[in-house]
């Protein structure tokens, strides 16, 4: 469902997928994480290289599972709040303002 084009501010919109795409980014990324886990936890010939890498993987992906949750709906604000501003004008004829629009602008 795009929330914006219902009516919603960009704020709003942006928090509302944020919360509903939050389990399933979650419940991917841990799983990729559990998958992983293995390699953190070798033992036996070439132990230490899968060590390495397992470390990188497994604390990377929790690192980007934390901050990508929480950055990526702020950031596709930002961008919405841009192209309306900016980039809009130069393809659509504005015949007015719509309700969202009068919302963010305070109209």
């Amino acid at each position: 469902m795009d929330y914006r084009k219902s009516g919603m501010n960009i704020r709003q919109a942006a928090l509302d997928a944020g919360r509903i795409r939050f389990r399933p980014i979650m419940m991917t990324a841990m799983a990729f994480v559990f998958g992983v886990l293995p390699m953190l936890f070798a033992t036996g010939a070439g132990a230490a290289s899968r060590i390495s890498l397992g470390t990188a993987v497994v604390f990377g992906m929790a690192v980007n599972a934390l901050f990508g949750t929480l950055f990526v709906p702020n950031f596709w604000e930002l961008l919405q709040r841009f192209g309306e501003k900016y980039v809009s004008p130069f393809f659509h004829k504005q015949k007015g303002l719509t309700q969202a629009e009068e919302q963010d602008t305070g109209v």
